[in-house]
């Protein structure tokens, strides 16, 4: 199945489309319609397949004019692991880096509050493989130069 990832205007209904069928990662109603209300003003990147409906989304913010960070990131539990959140994050990177950007950073659980959901998600990790300063975080970051 074919998909193209394009920076597009907000799509806070995509937003909360994509985070309601998510209930493992985003199932707490506070939390869901805060991101629903920042998606109406962080610039939006949508996966987007062949038929046009949005199957993944990603909002980037920028907090300094050399860094930016990764707000959110959800894609379609059926097109998960088709490269979507890998395509999401280098187009991120291509943007923030486009506008003068040097860090590109995200945020997620550490080790300290073990989540099945997260630890089943290619690609977040949240620290160097045996890295013991990692242990006690509960929210721990990655940051790439891009």
């Amino acid at each position: 199945m074919a998909f193209h990832v394009a920076a597009t205007a907000p799509a806070p209904e995509t937003v909360e489309r994509l985070l309601r069928g998510l209930p493992e990662w985003f199932g707490i109603e506070s939390s869901i319609n805060l991101y629903v209300e920042t998606a109406r003003t962080l610039p939006t990147l949508l996966a987007v397949d062949a038929a046009g409906e949005a199957v993944g989304v990603l909002l980037h913010q920028r907090h300094f004019a050399q860094a930016a960070e990764i707000h959110l990131m959800a894609v379609d539990r059926a097109w998960h692991r088709r490269g979507i959140g890998t395509a999401l994050v280098a187009a991120a990177e291509a943007a923030v880096r486009s506008d003068g950007a040097q860090l590109l950073s995200v945020k997620t659980l550490g080790p300290s509050r073990p989540d099945p959901s997260y630890e089943n998600t290619p690609g977040a990790s949240t620290s160097p493989a045996g890295s013991s300063r990692w242990k006690s975080c509960t929210i721990c970051g990655r940051t790439t130069r891009v």
